[in-house]
């Protein structure tokens, strides 16, 4: 019996947080028209489809060693986004909850790279 509780202790301690980060920098510049907006889509759907994933996975699994949360998935860009005119962060705010992200921070710069900002996947 001890030797079983001290297996669930260890289990237990080495769950942790499963933390993604993607970034762009200077890729959406160079794609066709509707292409940007999809892949921010794709990203936050593969991303919430993983995290579904492994929450069923480890709610089978006694022994999982990681856990996922929305709010530990981010998204970096340096990169020109579609349906956002010059630095318009009210555009910015729409265009990253329509394909599933929330802006944390937005720095407009000049240049083609000329969005910058860092959102995290919606809950």
């Amino acid at each position: 019996d001890d030797d079983d509780d001290a297996t669930a202790q260890r289990s237990s301690s080495n769950i942790s947080s499963v933390h993604n980060i993607i970034l762009f920098e200077g890729v959406m510049i160079y794609l066709n028209e509707g292409i940007p907006h999809s892949l921010l889509e794709l990203c936050s759907s593969v991303v919430l489809r993983a995290g579904v994933e492994s929450n069923n996975s480890n709610n089978n699994n006694n022994t999982a060693l990681a856990s996922f949360s929305s709010s530990g998935q981010y998204l970096c860009f340096a990169d020109r986004l579609e349906n956002i005119p010059g630095g318009d962060e009210d555009a910015a705010i729409v265009e990253m909850e329509g394909t599933g992200w929330e802006l944390l921070d937005w720095l407009p710069k000049p240049g083609l790279a000329r969005h910058m900002g860092v959102a995290k996947l919606k809950e």
